[in-house]
């Protein structure tokens, strides 16, 4: 499965599992992020792609966030590449749903309901 048809099939899940949600710690003008759904991208080891609705500021391609998951642990992660709706952009904003491709992230460490937030 390639990047782009992971990231449709995520868009196209609708709303993801409930979990408890970790304490995000941002400003209006701050990254944040929950992961509604995620897929881990087997082919060349490129990483996870956390898909979600994008709740506040703006993330990069290149642009390192912190990973927040629900037992509160943190780790820094770096977004490799983005995509909306089959269209790979390099920027995306707040009210935008996007998945972001989480570079080297592998299976288990995303999870829904997990935060994406600005470092």
């Amino acid at each position: 499965m390639g990047l782009g048809e992971a990231i449709s099939a995520l868009l196209s899940r609708g709303s993801a599992r409930k979990k408890q949600q970790p304490s995000a710690t941002y400003d209006s003008s701050s990254f944040c992020m929950t992961v509604e759904d995620c897929v881990v991208i087997e082919l060349e080891n490129r990483g996870t792609v956390a898909t979600g609705t994008i709740e506040s500021g703006t993330v990069r391609a290149g642009d390192e966030l912190e990973l927040v998951s629900t037992d509160q642990s943190k780790q820094v992660v770096k977004v490799a590449g983005i995509e909306m709706f089959l269209k790979d952009t390099n920027v995306a904003t707040k009210g935008e749903t996007a998945g972001l491709l989480l570079a080297g992230i592998g299976k288990g460490i995303v999870s829904p309901g997990d935060i994406l937030q600005s470092p």
